[in-house]
């Protein structure tokens, strides 16, 4: 395997980022807020799809974005590696991490956690994530009891998920 998931120490590096990114955030008066909001759900874009080369040492953009092995994928989606149609879907949407995240007074550690718990993503087939509903939302009702709500509401049984999550018993 040439790439592996970030660890805990690059992740952490990730937290420092959006922590310098939040007062800018919050802020409705800073001409960067946007720009800010928009750096914070990427940053967790690169939580869960940046690889690590195992050689170099390297991080690498996207580089376990589709790999079945790291990531928790349906059984459409297994049947369509190195195909097309494929989708790296955030089990809670990442405009709602972000929002929590911002609105929120978290320290490093504290966003290190919370994404660690939340800011996960699976490989679905593009037909299956239209199951996923609401699209950037968690269902009504939802509060932050299991990030993988919507796959439970949807009946999208995911295999390879991580020892800490068991939605479907």
């Amino acid at each position: 395997m040439p790439y592996r998931l970030l660890n805990e120490d690059e992740r952490l590096h990730i937290c420092q980022f959006i922590l310098r990114l939040i007062p800018v955030a919050r802020d409705p008066a800073h001409p960067m807020r946007e720009v800010a909001r928009w750096y914070v759900k990427e940053a967790m874009w690169r939580w869960t799809a940046d690889g690590v080369e195992q050689q170099t040492g390297a991080v690498t953009i996207n580089a376990v974005k589709y790999n079945m092995v790291h990531l928790p994928n349906s059984a459409a989606a297994v049947a369509r590696v190195g195909g097309t149609g494929l989708r790296h879907e955030h089990a809670v949407p990442r405009r709602v991490l972000a929002h929590r995240i911002i609105e929120e007074n978290m320290g490093l550690q504290d966003i290190h956690n919370f994404l660690g718990r939340f800011c996960r993503a699976a490989i679905v087939t593009r037909d299956e994530d239209q199951l996923l509903v609401p699209r950037r939302e968690m269902p009504p009702g939802w509060n932050w009891e299991h990030p993988y709500q919507r796959y439970i509401n949807a009946n999208l049984h995911l295999n390879n998920l991580p020892a800490d999550v068991h939605p479907w018993g």
